[in-house]
């Protein structure tokens, strides 16, 4: 089964904008920039995931500074998000991920939480933003 059949090819210089894109948005998440996450989506995009849904860029920005906040209190956190699919959509693309999120209390790295993404991603002003972003977390009967 492929994650969206029938979907649209995708440009290598498209590719590498979106991979940029989700780059700067594991930093910001990772160093709680919360206005660099929100530089990462459109005015009024939208985060759901479990910790929430976030929309509009000021409510991106302080679920972008209070994550990183919240995983010093145990360790710093990393994202790391590989295998991306991309997919040509009515608005834009579609893109699915996997990410993991990392952490190392006491120097020992352990993986904090894992899952996926399902993210819409549109042009505004000739650079990819997300539309919207849905963490799926993982578990042992469903990726």
């Amino acid at each position: 089964m492929t994650a969206y059949p029938g979907a649209g090819a995708v440009s290598a210089e498209e590719r590498a904008a979106v991979e940029e894109l989700v780059a700067r948005y594991n930093w910001a998440i990772d160093t709680g920039d919360g206005r660099g996450v929100a530089a990462c989506f459109v005015e009024q995009g939208v985060f759901s995931g479990i910790s929430g849904r976030y929309e509009g860029h000021a409510e991106l920005a302080e679920f972008g500074a209070r994550f990183a906040a919240a995983g010093r209190e145990v360790a710093p956190l990393m994202h790391w998000v590989t295998n991306l699919v991309l997919a040509r959509s009515p608005r834009g693309l579609r893109m699915r991920a996997y990410v993991m999120v990392v952490n190392a209390p006491e120097g020992a790295p352990r993986i904090h939480l894992w899952g996926h993404y399902d993210d819409q991603l549109v042009q505004v002003g000739g650079a990819w933003r997300f539309a919207s972003r849905r963490f799926r977390p993982g578990t042992p009967e469903r990726l």
